[in-house]
């Protein structure tokens, strides 16, 4: 048994405090609407009004009593938050603490990974160490009991293990992994994929083209992947592939719908807006676009969605584009 704290009260952090109740750990989630700690207080949670909390889960405003909850941080916020959240927790931290991610993307503004985020905002000192939950996952299933692997990964193999142990249960299973830039990175690539995946479905293209999609989508992840100097192997694991493909098929991807919407013909800002939750997709097609022309690595996919999202392409006009490109090889580097 262990306590907990979590930045967030979201369906994922909801989903993921649900599951570590069932192995009797006792968890603290931190949010910034008190109307909404207030129903976790009473075993109710925003997302999912017809499943009751366990009685283990607690919520609060104060990152003061956060910090002092825990040696154990689960971060789920979204991305662009988290930077300004940490700054404000460092404060707070008197004994050193072991982060888990389990948020995906980049910081917006430096393109910085999540643990760049963290060891840039919290004091070397106070970080014993860093860990990434991640995988093909939505909150869901995860908070009903559906079956779902995901991989705990840090370059602390040891912390990595006593993670998968107290995440893991008989319905969540955890892999260990060590490739932490690889299976950041698919973790923001995955969601500006199923932002291009929804508009095919907006646009009725049928399985044909939403499974080569996303296997061409995976190539240009493997070739960034390649210049950064990350192992091939995580882009086809769980962290990869097994992301890439839940997100850009499930009904419950928040990134996925709004793209449908989008490819339907709705605006971007109304897409976001009828979500009525984080869509971490359209930032990610920025951040990896700015990393494509960055390590100077041709992702056509990736621009022709920041063309549709951040100058108005016609989304017709952008697979027209793509399907209309010269003939290559299929090989990583084409």
């Amino acid at each position: 048994m262990s306590r907990i704290s979590v930045l967030g009260d979201g369906s994922w952090a909801c989903a993921l405090a649900q599951s570590l109740s069932k192995n009797n750990h006792d968890v603290l989630l931190c949010g910034i609407d008190q109307e909404r700690i207030d129903m976790i207080n009473n075993g109710n949670s925003f997302h999912f009004p017809n499943i009751k909390l366990s009685k283990s889960i607690r919520g609060t405003v104060s990152l003061e009593e956060i910090a002092s909850f825990s040696d154990d941080i689960l971060i789920v916020l979204p991305s662009h938050a988290i930077l300004a959240t940490l700054e404000k927790l460092n404060k707070y931290i008197s004994r050193p603490k072991t982060f888990i991610n389990a948020s995906k993307g980049l910081e917006p503004h430096s393109l910085m990974r999540i643990s760049e985020v963290v060891y840039e905002s919290i004091d070397i000192e106070k970080i014993k160490s860093y860990v990434l939950l991640t995988g093909p996952s939505h909150a869901e299933e995860v908070i009903t009991g559906g079956l779902t692997s995901i991989s705990s990964i840090s370059y602390n193999q040891k912390e990595a293990t006593r993670i998968q142990v107290m995440f893991s249960t008989n319905t969540f299973r955890i892999y260990t992994n060590d490739d932490l830039v690889g299976a950041e990175l698919c973790g923001a690539m995955k969601n500006a994929m199923a932002i291009g995946a929804g508009i095919l479905d907006g646009r009725g293209c049928g399985d044909n083209a939403k499974a080569a999609f996303i296997v061409r989508s995976i190539h240009e992840m493997m070739r960034l992947g390649d210049k950064m100097g990350i192992s091939q192997e995580t882009f086809i694991g769980l962290a990869g592939m097994g992301d890439a493909i839940v997100t850009c098929i499930s009904k419950h991807s928040r990134n996925r719908n709004t793209g449908e919407l989008i490819g339907q013909g709705m605006s971007v800002d109304e897409a976001v807006s009828s979500c009525n939750m984080v869509v971490e997709g359209i930032g990610s097609i920025k951040s990896i676009y700015r990393l494509s022309k960055q390590y100077n690595v041709s992702m056509p996919i990736i621009s022709e969605l920041y063309n549709i999202i951040y100058l108005g392409k016609n989304a017709t006009d952008s697979v027209t584009a793509l399907m209309s490109r010269e003939l290559k090889s299929e090989r990583i580097q084409s």
